[in-house]
């Protein structure tokens, strides 16, 4: 009897926050289509700020998911940096974005070829690693400057398994060449979310890490970038390990 309660108020939270996100989401696509041009910097923060609170909705608004967030170094995002995060779900996203206000994401050319670009970039600098590390350091180091923090899922792609995969150098090759922080940040989430169900009905914890900042290496030399990538990659193994231990006591 317990176990066909719990569904049914698993199923009324679900349908409550889709009406949430169903109701928000008219409005930010009645935002979406008007005809303003972005290219002013205040007109793109006014978008960014929106985007960043949307994010944060998507996240909040879900009752059946509890957020954890964990900043034992008390970081306050003041500074810039490279964030180098795992990347397991769909809530990984809106989870980071909606946290950082300032931020530009080193991503794969996903989003260049999707429907939905024109959409997001007026929200979210997207800055495609396939143009080449040299236009990325350029496009980077004016964000940088104004204060900005970059995010970087160094894996590469998103799985679905309860593990982080291999961290590639790029994340810390950048970071290098900005001379800027590393600041990483390890995302689990319980099985529930990983399992494969409509999005409103995904139940769990997520934990979310805040690591301490680690300084940038000497960009000229790549063993040095390779061990940090390394370094960094089993680093956030050990905490993901500790963030699942905690979920199963």
């Amino acid at each position: 009897m317990s176990k066909i309660i719990n569904k049914i108020v698993i199923y009324v939270k679900g349908i409550v926050s889709f009406m949430l996100f169903f109701f928000i989401s008219i409005y930010m696509t009645i935002f979406v289509l008007l005809p303003v041009p972005i290219l002013n910097p205040k007109t793109k923060r006014f978008y960014t700020n929106n985007f960043w609170w949307y994010a944060r909705f998507l996240t909040k608004a879900h009752f059946n998911i509890n957020i954890q967030n964990i900043n034992p170094f008390n970081e306050d995002f003041t500074r810039p940096a490279i964030i180098v995060c795992n990347h397991q779900t769909l809530f990984d996203v809106p989870l980071t974005m909606g946290m950082f206000p300032r931020l530009f994401v080193i991503s794969n050319n996903w989003h260049h070829y999707s429907p939905i670009r024109l959409i997001v970039e007026r929200y979210v600098d997207f800055l495609p690693v396939t143009n080449g590390i040299k236009w990325v350091l350029t496009q980077s180091e004016s964000r940088i400057k104004q204060g900005s923090l970059g995010l970087f899922f160094p894996e590469g792609n998103r799985t679905n398994e309860p593990a982080i995969l291999r961290y590639h150098k790029g994340a810390f090759l950048l970071a290098a060449m900005l001379k800027a922080d590393i600041l990483p940040v390890v995302i689990y989430a319980s099985e529930g979310i990983r399992k494969k169900k409509w999005y409103f009905f995904k139940t769990g914890k997520i934990q979310v890490y805040i690591g301490n900042r680690i300084p940038p290496v000497n960009p000229d030399e790549n063993d040095e970038v390779k061990t940090q990538a390394k370094l960094v990659c089993n680093l956030s193994r050990k905490i993901y390990n500790k963030l699942q231990n905690n979920s199963t006591t």
